[in-house]
């Protein structure tokens, strides 16, 4: 399938999809064939919001992130002792 099989409806989403993430709409559209526009769309709106996350600084620093991790898994997770 190609883009002029598209309606103009899903033609018109293929284009904005495709301009709000920085690609062309023929690379955009093997992955909205293989996932969809819904999670094509939600997964753009993800990232995107990500991005500018980090970009203001509001992103957590990995140090700190994995100091968490570490104490949440020395506080809860105990191996289970064999039977």
């Amino acid at each position: 399938m190609d883009a002029a099989s598209l309606s103009q409806t899903d033609t018109q989403r293929l284009n904005q999809l495709a301009e709000k993430i920085g690609r062309t709409p023929a690379a955009t559209l093997s992955f909205v064939l293989r996932d969809g526009f819904d999670e094509c769309e939600a997964k753009a709106a993800a990232v995107l919001q990500s991005l500018a996350e980090a970009k203001a600084g509001q992103r957590e620093d990995t140090e700190k992130v994995e100091a968490q991790v570490a104490a949440l898994v020395a506080r809860h997770g105990e191996k289970k002792k064999a039977a």
